[in-house]
């Protein structure tokens, strides 16, 4: 089955009882696709006597996967310690994540220039990668990647409204929204 919604294709197989609750959703992605699952559907349906819909990959588990991961690059802006990962970690790294591209987009050209050079030959000086959590921060790097990750989680929930309303949706909800504001 297929349906298009807000610029996103949904891809789903079914099988079962309609409507039948609780359903059970397997969401999955890459590597492998829809097909790989379905000699497994009308098995798992029999054995539950329920719904069962295997997601295809660029629906829900996409969706929730990039906002997981913006939330995983706004905690390397957060104080030390608050979840165990050191502040600037992915700048020490050389990671350009979210947050730092924004301040990076809305940087002047020299700014931009400086950045870089810091990332590139300073990042292991603890004052340096201090400077550039501050900046990202100051200049709303952070505050732009949480109304991505915001943005994503509404789309990720907005899929689901197409499969009727049951105990797996419902948990797939609290799932985006345990998703985006976990504290680690």
């Amino acid at each position: 089955m297929e349906a298009q919604l807000n610029g996103i294709r949904l891809a789903w197989d079914e099988a079962g009882t309609p409507g039948a609750t609780p359903a059970i959703i397997f969401v999955h992605g890459f590597p492998l696709s829809r097909a790989s699952w379905r000699p497994q559907l009308a098995a798992l349906a029999d054995a539950t006597a329920t719904t069962v819909i295997f997601m295809g990959k660029r629906t829900f588990g996409e969706l929730a996967g990039i906002a997981f991961q913006i939330k995983d690059d706004i905690f390397d802006y957060q104080e030390k310690g608050i979840i165990g990962k050191p502040t600037g970690n992915d700048i020490k790294e050389k990671k350009i994540t979210l947050p730092l591209l924004y301040l990076l987009n809305h940087s002047t050209r020299g700014e931009r220039l400086r950045i870089l050079r810091l990332i590139k030959r300073k990042n292991t000086n603890s004052d340096a990668v201090r400077e550039l959590v501050d900046l990202v921060v100051e200049k709303g790097g952070v505050e732009y990647a949480t109304q991505q990750m915001n943005h994503f989680r509404e789309k990720a929930i907005h899929a689901l409204m197409e499969f009727p309303q049951n105990e797996a949706r419902t948990s797939l909800i609290a799932l985006m929204n345990y998703i985006t504001e976990r504290k680690k």
